[in-house]
C-alpha cells in the first residue's frame, strides 16, 4: 500500500527503485496500492531498498523544514518528487555502472542472461495486466525551486509558472484505471 499523503511522489520512488532493478510496478489508483513484479531476488531488495529511501525522505524533509515555506504541502510534494527522481536517476547510473563492469569482467556473457531476465518479468506482466496505462508525473525548476506540475500535456500550469521543456523531467508508472 502506497499512504497519502503524497502517495503519487511516493509511488514514483518506488517506481524510480524497482524500475533500476529490475522490477515493473503497477498502481491501483483507486486503492492506493502498488504492485510490484519481479524474480523473488529483485522484489526483496526494491522493498529494502524504497523502504529506506522513505526513511531518509522523512528525515531530509524534517531537516528542511525550518523555513514557513518548506512546510507548505506543495514544497513537501515537490521536494518528493525531485527526491525520487534524482534517487531513480542515481539507481540507473549505478546499474549502468555495475553492468559495465561485470561485462568488462565477465565478457558480454551476462548480458544475454539480464536481457532474459528481463524479458521474463516483461512477459509475466503483459500476461496478468494486458489493458494498463502509463501515468507520467513531472517536476519543474520554478523561480522559488522545484514545483510539481501536471504533464506536458495537460491543460493547466500553476499561476505564474514560466516553464520551459528544457526543465520537466517525466517519469511513468503503470495504472490499472
Amino acid at each position: 500500500m502506497v499512504s497519502n499523503p503524497y502517495s503519487k511522489a511516493k509511488l514514483l520512488l518506488l517506481h524510480s527503485v524497482c524500475q533500476a532493478n529490475g522490477a515493473r510496478t503497477l498502481w491501483k489508483k483507486k486503492y492506493l496500492l502498488a504492485t510490484v513484479m519481479g524474480l523473488p531476488v529483485d522484489l526483496d531488495l526494491c522493498e529494502l531498498l524504497y523502504t529506506s529511501l522513505l526513511v531518509q525522505s522523512a528525515r531530509a524533509l524534517d531537516e528542511v523544514g525550518e523555513s514557513s515555506t518548506s512546510r507548505t504541502r506543495s514544497f513537501r510534494h515537490a521536494f518528493l518528487i525531485a527526491y525520487a527522481h534524482r534517487v531513480g536517476e542515481r539507481l540507473q547510473e549505478a546499474r549502468t555502472r555495475a553492468t559495465a563492469a561485470a561485462t568488462q569482467q565477465h565478457g558480454s556473457a551476462l548480458v544475454p542472461i539480464m536481457a532474459t531476465r528481463s524479458d521474463a518479468v516483461d512477459r509475466v506482466y503483459a500476461a496478468r495486466y494486458p489493458s494498463t496505462k502509463t501515468i507520467e508525473s513531472a517536476a519543474t525548476m520554478l523561480r522559488g525551486g522545484l514545483q510539481a506540475v501536471p504533464p506536458p500535456n495537460a491543460p493547466t500550469l500553476p499561476v505564474g509558472a514560466n516553464v520551459s521543456t528544457n526543465q520537466i523531467w517525466p517519469r511513468s508508472a503503470r495504472y490499472i484505471g
